[in-house]
Formats: C-alpha cells, structure tokens, sequence
C-alpha cells in the first residue's frame, strides 16, 4: 500500500456516552453525515532577540483538537446529545389547532379531547382571521356560546348554522409513543466518545482501503439551529471540542487513526 491516498467519502459515525473504561451507554449512530471533519489547531510562540530583533526560533503551544460533522437529517437523540437531556417516551400534553365545519346539529367534533382549560374557540371570519370567540355556555338559548361532552362540541344555531367554519386551539394528551425533548436552561451535554470508519483511495493501487477513527473524550456544542423553511431542509451542526486521554505511552492523545491496509477492498 502507498503513503499517500484520496479521501472522499464522508465519515460514518457512532456516539456513545464517556467511560474511562471502555463505552458508555450507546447514544446514536450516524451513516447520513453531509460532512465529518477533524481539525487540529495550535499556537506558534516566536522567539526573538538581537539586532533587528531577529526571529531566533518558534515554540509550539496550546494545540487543540475538534470534531465537525453536518447532517442534513435531525435525529431527536443527536439534538438531545446537544441539550444535555434524554428523550423521554410516553404520553404528554401537545398542542394543536383545528378548523372545522358545523354540522347540521351544529356542532364540531374535535379529533382529541381536550385538556380542562385549554380548549378557545372563534369563529372564522374570512380565510385565516379570528372573529368572535365562543364561550361556555348555554347555546340552546344564548348565541355565541358552546357546550363540550368529551370532543363533542354543541354550538349555538344562530351562530352555527351547518358549514360554519370555527378555529380551535387546544391541547390533549398525546398517545404513548410520543417522544418527548425539551430545551432548559440549566442542562448542557456530557462527554461523549465518538467511533467511526471512512474509506480512502490508495494512491497507487486504487485499492479502496477503510479508516477507523476513535475520538477518546469530546464534548459536543451546545448551539444549534433549527430552521423550518419551505424551500430548504434544515441541518444540524454537530461540532466537538475533544480532550485528551492518557494513552498506553503515557501520551495526552486526543483521537486514534488507522489506516487498515490488511482489509483493502
């Protein structure tokens, strides 16, 4: 096999929580990235004196190491990495809105039942606009109010007169496969271990050779962005500042590289 070798193919990745001894619990697995890349940076002191201040010699400090992957798919468990949280899975109250028609009985069925107090109720006036809210109330007698038995809503005939279009905003309680995240103040990500392989082109050969790739300890950037556009899917940065582990040499490594030229395909 060659020294020398093309990389092209993106980096496919596995994220498993810190242990100072082999894994942590395994988090998410990535073969989607847009990208992966390790960067290394450092600092070069110059040292100098004499006449003219001449450079005499540099000295080389402060090397840092990071961990850059896009991905053009969100997964839940990558965003909750992020935030420092677990997802959580059960049943939990969600919102939602709904327009609906009159029947002829004038009423609306709501497609959730809706949780005590949440539950508004306009008139659509126009296309998208909120006319007049409807109250509880008794709508037999009095316009302008409603009646609910479970996600059964009795409105008024005068107001409601079959097809009448009303908004409603309310939240339910969702079934128990909903998945559960949540953006807090106080919490922010944990050590993480990140594994992974590529392939490279070996120079010479043309041989496809794989590279597994360990970074030891890292710690993922909080920030992030989720933009919903419509003409454009959003991407998740999933950016790593990493730390050193004291290797079998007694050397502060950051992450492990090798080139398996035994498994060239």
């Amino acid at each position: 096999m060659s020294n020398t070798f093309v990389i092209k193919e993106v980096l496919d990745y596995n994220v498993s929580g810190y242990a100072t001894s082999g894994y942590g619990n395994f988090l998410f697995s990535v073969d989607y990235a847009k990208s992966s890349t390790v960067q290394t940076t450092a600092e070069r002191l110059p040292i100098r004196g004499g006449q003219g201040n001449y450079k005499i010699m540099d000295l080389d400090h402060t090397k840092d190491c990071m961990f850059n992957s896009v991905l053009p798919l969100v997964d839940i468990k990558a965003l909750a990495v992020k935030l420092g949280r677990t997802v959580t899975t059960g049943a939990v109250s969600a919102p939602i809105k709904e327009i609906l028609s009159a029947s002829a009985s004038n009423t609306i069925t709501l497609s959730h039942t809706p949780l005590t107090g949440t539950l508004k109720i306009y008139k659509l006036s126009g296309e998208r606009d909120l006319g007049v809210e409807q109250t509880v109330g008794t709508p037999a007698s009095t316009v302008n109010t409603y009646s609910i038995s479970t996600a059964t809503v009795t409105l008024n005939a005068t107001t409601a007169p079959q097809g009448t279009k009303f908004v409603c905003f309310y939240d339910y309680t969702s079934g128990t496969a909903a998945e559960n995240i949540k953006i807090t103040a106080a919490d922010f990500p944990s050590f993480i271990t990140i594994t992974g392989r590529g392939l490279v082109d070996d120079d010479v050969t043309g041989l496809k050779v794989p590279v597994s790739f360990k970074v030891h300890k890292a710690k993922v950037k909080p920030e992030f962005e989720l933009t919903m556009a419509s003409d454009a899917a959003t991407e998740l940065a999933f950016d790593c500042d990493c730390y050193t582990i004291l290797n079998a040499n007694a050397e502060r490594e950051f992450v492990d590289i090798v080139k398996l030229n035994d498994e060239a395909a």
